[in-house]
Order: C-alpha cells, then structure tokens, then sequence
C-alpha cells in the first residue's frame, strides 16, 4: 500500500480524487470546510472505481448506515486496531468475485 495524497477539508478531497484517482479513499466524516458526509456523494462521481472507507469518530449505528447507502465500502470508528484497519482496506480492494482489483 501506498499513501498518494491527504486532503484536509472536504472540498480539498474532491479535487485530490479527481486528479489521483486512487483506488480506496479513507475518508473521515468530521472535516473543516465540508464534511466527509457531504462530500462522499461527489467522491462517488469523480473517482467511481475508488472503494470509500470512512473512518470516523462517530459511533457505527449513528452513521454507518447512511455511508453505506451514499456509496461506502466500509465504515471503521476511530480507535480501531491498525490490523484491523490493514485488513478492511485490502478487502475493499477484492471485487465481488474474490479477485484482488489490482
């Protein structure tokens, strides 16, 4: 794995898919400007291809079914063991088929 960019707002985020087109965006919820939530939708749009795992401090049953419904891979709260972390990207990267996407 390797880290191609940071955005620190969502806006930023955006415009960093849009010319990274990386292949999981991590994505917290909480972010200045326009948060992850709002941002996730256009996510979708300008990196299709990419699995969205949001990360965040909120408590999965607040939120995780709403992320999942805008597009989400995967939902993980903040304090997650980095194994943890490790092994829901690499499974974001498995297409329905069990074959890894790149």
């Amino acid at each position: 794995m390797r880290v191609v960019g940071e955005a620190s707002d969502g806006n930023n985020a955006v415009v960093e898919a849009t010319r990274l087109q990386p292949d999981v965006i991590l994505l917290d919820l909480a972010m200045p400007i326009r948060s992850g939530l709002e941002a996730l939708p256009e996510l979708r749009q300008v990196a299709p291809d990419a699995r969205i795992i949001v990360f965040s401090g909120f408590a999965r049953a607040i939120v995780a079914d709403e992320v999942m419904a805008l597009g989400a891979a995967g939902y993980l709260e903040k304090g997650t063991d980095p194994g943890t972390i490790v092994a829901t990207i690499e499974q974001a990267l498995v297409n329905t088929n069990g074959v890894p996407t790149t």
